[in-house]
């Protein structure tokens, strides 16, 4: 891991904990992240509102400091985007690491949960151009994100999202190498990473938008499997189960069996009406089970659905 930011502080006469409270206060509510838990604080410093990201030590890892959090202070360094989330401050030794983030309101998540209605149709376009700007962005200096769902974008009160939590974020390397299966929760997953095909690309960052997309039309998710299997099911019963003439090489992937049954699949449109002719024409495009068919964040920022705003 070269691109390893060099270390910022070496105090060992004092721990964590205790470098932590010379600068921050806890102001609010804790959440528990995939690495570790993140909570509300102040820069005392500065009087201004951060989120400070505490990873959990990790003996298996170097020097106790967990590789993801090394990667994701070593990504974060390189990018500077209005929708990406800012790293203001970290720190990292033999006792553990954190890292300190801009604040935000909430993620968007709960703002689904907790809005009262649906929400409007030009919301719904907002949020998914900001969003693939984000990631057009991330693409462009070759950056999979890998983890992109509603806890993972947060929202301003200006209605500014930003695409948070870079834990298993990575750079991509040409020609493509064979990344790991255990990324993207699951119901944000691409059939071909559940597929075993660990020559993966951006598209799988492509199918996580979209799955984000409908689930702000229906205000939950689109697919919501309990397993690996249960999820594929779900995705072959909107769009067929794939075939070697609409996913050439399908069959010799890993996972695939013979076995499965046959979907003839239903238009997306009966599931997620309230998009409109253009959003559905959108999807299907980010949806695409076949990975080399599926649109990417460049071309999808001049589609119709969502290429008005400027």
């Amino acid at each position: 891991m070269s691109d390893i930011p060099v270390q910022k502080t070496n105090e060992p006469k004092l721990t964590l904990k205790e470098i932590i409270k010379q600068r921050y206060s806890k102001t609010g509510k804790k959440t528990n992240d995939l690495f570790g838990v993140v909570y509300q604080a102040k820069d005392e410093k500065k009087a201004i509102p951060v989120s400070i990201k505490l990873y959990q030590q990790c003996e298996e890892d170097i020097d106790g400091i967990q590789s993801n959090c090394l990667r994701e202070i070593a990504i974060l360094k390189k990018l500077n985007h209005n929708n990406i989330i800012k790293m203001i401050d970290y720190y990292y030794g033999i006792e553990g690491c954190y890292i300190v983030f801009e604040s935000c309101d909430r993620n968007l998540e709960e703002y689904i949960k907790t809005f009262a209605g649906e929400l409007s149709l030009n919301t719904v376009q907002l949020i998914s151009k900001q969003l693939l700007e984000a990631v057009e962005y991330l693409h462009s200096h070759r950056i999979l994100h890998r983890d992109i769902r509603p806890s993972n974008i947060i929202l301003s009160l200006s209605r500014t999202i930003k695409l948070t939590n870079f834990s298993l974020s990575r750079q991509v390397t040409i020609p493509i190498r064979k990344y790991t299966q255990e990324v993207v929760n699951i119901w944000y997953r691409a059939p071909e990473i559940i597929l075993s095909d660990h020559g993966y690309g951006t598209g799988v960052d492509i199918w996580s938008v979209g799955c984000v997309i409908a689930e702000l039309i229906n205000s939950k998710p689109l697919f919501s499997g309990d397993c690996k299997i249960g999820q594929l099911f779900q995705i072959f019963q909107i769009f067929g189960t794939p075939t070697e003439e609409s996913w050439p090489g399908v069959t010799k992937m890993v996972n695939w069996s013979n076995r499965f049954p046959k979907f003839k699949g239903k238009q997306l449109h009966s599931v997620c009406s309230r998009i409109g002719d253009q959003g559905i024409d959108l999807l299907n495009k980010m949806l695409c089970c076949y990975p080399n068919k599926r649109i990417d964040a460049k071309e999808a920022l001049k589609h119709p659905f969502i290429s008005f705003y400027n």
